[in-house]
């Protein structure tokens, strides 16, 4: 699987957001694009795996790289742009944006070599 570019805004605790913001360098969950139904999305959720890049920007906001776990979920759904909202249980804890496409990841990485 590719990864894609995100940024992510956790929701405020006082908001239903998280009390604790996730640990370590990768962090796995089910999200819910905005494009899907409840019923749809009860029915056929898609788990991400994220692995952050900048966790510090003073906004607030966390950066990262975004992979579905699944090679047969639907990567048409990361695309630029697009916008999803990670899932504990039954509530939203935060919302993505996606920045950069898989192809637009993999052009930047063969810069790299």
């Amino acid at each position: 699987m590719k990864n894609v570019l995100v940024i992510v805004d956790w929701f405020h605790p006082a908001s239903g957001g998280k009390v604790a913001l996730p640990n370590g360098n990768t962090y796995t969950a089910p999200v819910k694009f905005f494009s899907q139904s409840a019923q749809e999305w009860k029915a056929n959720a898609w788990s991400l795996r994220f692995t952050w890049l900048d966790k510090n920007s003073p906004n607030g906001s966390w950066f990262g790289l975004a992979e579905f776990l699944s090679s047969k979920a639907p990567k048409e759904w990361l695309e630029p742009d697009n916008q999803f909202e990670i899932y504990e249980g039954p509530k939203p804890v935060g919302r993505v944006k996606v920045l950069a496409s898989e192809k637009v990841m993999a052009a930047i990485s063969a810069l790299a070599e």
